[in-house]
């Protein structure tokens, strides 16, 4: 997918993922605007962990969280 306008958006997650600090990060918004794409871009090339959360029970989600 062809980044538009989110070059910006993207310098400031590389950024905050090349500091020292460890830190969990939430991406949100309306469907269809690139969320997972901005996310993969940002990471790609350094070791993370990716979740998806979903419409579950939050004790499943822990127990998926957890494998």
């Amino acid at each position: 997918m062809k980044f538009i306008n989110r070059k910006n958006e993207l310098d400031a997650i590389k950024a905050k993922l090349d500091g020292p600090d460890l830190d969990l990060y939430v991406i949100y918004g309306r469907r269809g605007i690139g969320k997972t794409t901005l996310a993969l871009a940002s990471v790609k090339g350094k070791d993370f962990i990716y979740y998806l959360a979903t419409e579950e029970n939050n004790l499943k989600k822990l127990k998926d969280f957890q494998n």
